[in-house]
């Protein structure tokens, strides 16, 4: 790779302006902290519950890397995807917990967080979008 100059690795079209600046940071710092970072992300996914699910998302989001891209960031990339799909796959789970507790079950929010250990307000968020919908229909 030639100084002064970085390649990407082939990014989706509707790639967020979020995940590009993430990954333009990244490309900037020292090897040495792009080794800390890749290591931390590692670290973070490592034994995760959604795993599964993350792997099935950031397959989805997987677009094909060339041998001319720099190591580092395409392992970068990958490790963001794999966040990502974490992520959602988190955040999905989360939206059927609440479904379920909520609006079948028909638990007040304050039990389902006291009972769940989570956020009142989070949980409130996720309600309020089940009661749009539902009032919407």
């Amino acid at each position: 790779m030639e100084t002064g100059y970085i390649k990407l690795p082939p990014l989706p079209a509707d790639t967020s302006v979020e995940i590009l600046e993430l990954i333009w940071q990244f490309t900037k710092l020292e090897r040495n902290e792009q080794e800390t970072v890749r290591d931390y992300l590692r670290d973070m996914l490592e034994g995760s519950s959604t795993e599964k699910s993350a792997e099935k998302f950031s397959k989805m989001l997987a677009d094909g890397e060339t041998a001319e891209t720099d190591p580092a960031v395409t392992e970068f990339a990958g490790l963001m995807r794999n966040m990502i799909g974490e992520l959602a796959a988190e955040a999905c789970e989360l939206a059927a917990f609440v479904y379920q507790q909520y609006c079948m079950d028909g638990k007040m929010l304050a039990e389902i967080a006291e009972e769940s250990k989570v956020d009142e307000n989070i949980l409130c968020l996720i309600a309020q979008y089940y009661d749009r919908k539902n009032s919407a229909e």
